[in-house]
């Protein structure tokens, strides 16, 4: 019997048709979302557009109890000698917090509250601590150099002996503070609040304090040299011994 070549090429165009529709019906998620994809050892992997676990991981971390992230709470922590190198603690709540000794370089601790925490012999230097709480707090020894303090909140803060150099701490308020022996060479220091501070024997060579509040401040022994005081008030400051030469709108010695 003959064979029907025009039912053979029917039927051969129908399973063609059959095989597209299967697989285009196989590409896309009913639910419209994007499919993880296979490596050639047929592993399934995340789309470009996630972040890497290991990434997601590092965002956060335990310290001794304390979650390091941004907003954590965290009073009265121990943290003294902790390696927190650039670790990310922005509006976070370390009242009390014991950070001595603490490696904290290139953190950034914007509105962070640190009232009362002890960060003495901390090395801080790089931070990003804008609108930092530091009330009442104690840095004395601490490394501060090149960081941003734009208006921080220092009142009362004991800080003998810790280096502020080429620091910003434009704004910041500092009434009342003790920081003898400090540095702050090269520092900017632009009408921030520095009534009643106790800066006997400090550095401050080649520092801006424009428009400072150095009202009722102790600068006894203090280094002056090429200092910046444009428009700041020093109204019952003392500088016994200062050495001022070549500070600009500085007052004469005693």
């Amino acid at each position: 019997m003959p064979k029907n070549h025009h039912f053979d090429g029917w039927a051969w165009v129908a399973s063609l048709a059959v095989t597209i529709a299967l697989g285009s019906m196989a590409t896309p998620s009913l639910s419209g979302q994007a499919q993880p994809t296979t490596d050639r050892a047929g592993a399934s992997r995340p789309e470009s557009g996630a972040p890497p676990a290991s990434r997601q991981a590092a965002t956060s971390r335990q310290v001794n109890d304390c979650t390091i992230r941004p907003g954590t709470i965290c009073a009265n922590a121990n943290l003294a000698d902790a390696d927190l190198r650039r670790a990310s603690l922005s509006r976070s709540q370390l009242t009390r917090a014991d950070l001595s000794g603490a490696n904290l370089v290139g953190a950034v601790l914007r509105g962070a509250n640190l009232k009362r925490a002890n960060l003495d012999q901390a090395q801080l230097d790089g931070g990003q601590m804008q609108d930092i709480d530091l009330q009442l707090a104690q840095a004395r020894g601490a490394s501060v150099t090149e960081a941003r303090l734009d208006n921080a909140k220092m009142n009362d803060a004991k800080l003998s002996g810790a280096d502020f150099s080429a620091a910003t701490l434009d704004g910041a308020s500092l009434r009342n503070a003790e920081a003898t022996d400090a540095r702050f060479d090269g520092a900017s220091l632009k009408r921030t609040d520095l009534h009643g501070i106790d800066m006997r024997g400090a550095r401050l060579t080649g520092a801006d304090l424009t428009g400072a509040d150095l009202r009722m401040s102790r600068l006894d022994g203090a280094d002056l040299r090429g200092a910046i005081l444009d428009g700041a008030r020093l109204d019952g400051a003392r500088l016994t011994g200062a050495n001022t030469d070549g500070c600009r709108a500085c007052p004469q010695a005693e």
